[in-house]
């Protein structure tokens, strides 16, 4: 399964659509080359969870992991410089994955065994047109139900 989005604002109602059913424990690895938009997601993502919009959501490529005070708290981590999985256990990040908050992590395919679980996988293909393909996979029945709440989000989109 595909869904086509045509500019940020059909990102950013992806990404509402998925802040509107997560819960603390949720684990979503997003994927994409660079460019992708896989941080303008999380951004989207992090204003609907309630985010004041005038704080900045950025790449945490150098900084690798960044928590933001929203409901319920988001962590939002880039595993694209970390060689090997215990890695994660040194930074904390695998502590806190699974536990009181939802876990946004870019660049986390390679990692996913070092985490506790994933619930979904979210691959975005982007273009110059600034459209996007996102692919859910869903590995565990709440990934089934936040791929679901794409899914509605995006056939809405086309509505």
């Amino acid at each position: 399964m595909h869904l086509d989005v045509r500019d940020e604002t059909g990102t950013a109602t992806l990404a509402s659509a998925l802040a509107a059913c997560v819960e603390a424990g949720d684990v979503v690895l997003l994927e994409g080359g660079l460019g992708a938009g896989k941080t303008t997601f999380v951004r989207a993502v992090a204003y609907a969870l309630g985010l004041p919009e005038d704080e900045p959501v950025t790449s945490p490529t150098f900084a690798i992991v960044q928590e933001y005070a929203t409901t319920p708290p988001l962590l939002h981590a880039d595993l694209y410089r970390l060689a090997h999985e215990d890695e994660l256990l040194q930074l904390g990040i695998a502590d806190r994955v699974g536990g009181d908050v939802v876990a946004l992590i870019e660049w986390g395919l390679g990692h996913a065994g070092g985490l506790p679980h994933v619930d979904l996988v979210l691959r975005i293909e982007g273009n110059a047109a600034d459209t996007r393909r996102f692919f859910p996979e869903a590995r565990t029945p709440r990934g089934d139900a936040l791929a679901a709440a794409l899914a509605r989000a995006a056939r809405d989109l086309l509505r």
